[in-house]
């Protein structure tokens, strides 16, 4: 997975996956809003026919590489819970 890092501050990250389809990122998007130490969360396509994905995020204490990480561990916990659920 390709991804460029737009602007990174200490409560803020921009960050652009080049390549990769969408739909990950907004079930990202979904999980971390839930979480109350995020206080914005966005995720952008650039265009339809292009699968660059830009992902904003603003957090209120927490780093936002950590809660991007978190985010992700929720996901790939749920899908494998799905898995054993289903086989």
């Amino acid at each position: 997975m390709n991804f460029e890092i737009i602007k990174k501050e200490e409560d803020y990250l921009e960050i652009k996956f080049i390549g990769e389809d969408s739909s990950i990122f907004y079930a990202l998007r979904d999980v971390l809003a839930a979480d109350k130490d995020v206080e914005f969360i966005s995720v952008l396509q650039e265009h339809p026919e292009i699968e660059n994905v830009i992902v904003i995020l603003r957090t209120k204490k927490s780093k936002p590489i950590d809660k991007l990480k978190e985010g992700l561990k929720s996901i790939h916990k749920t899908i494998e819970d799905l898995e054993k659920s289903l086989f």
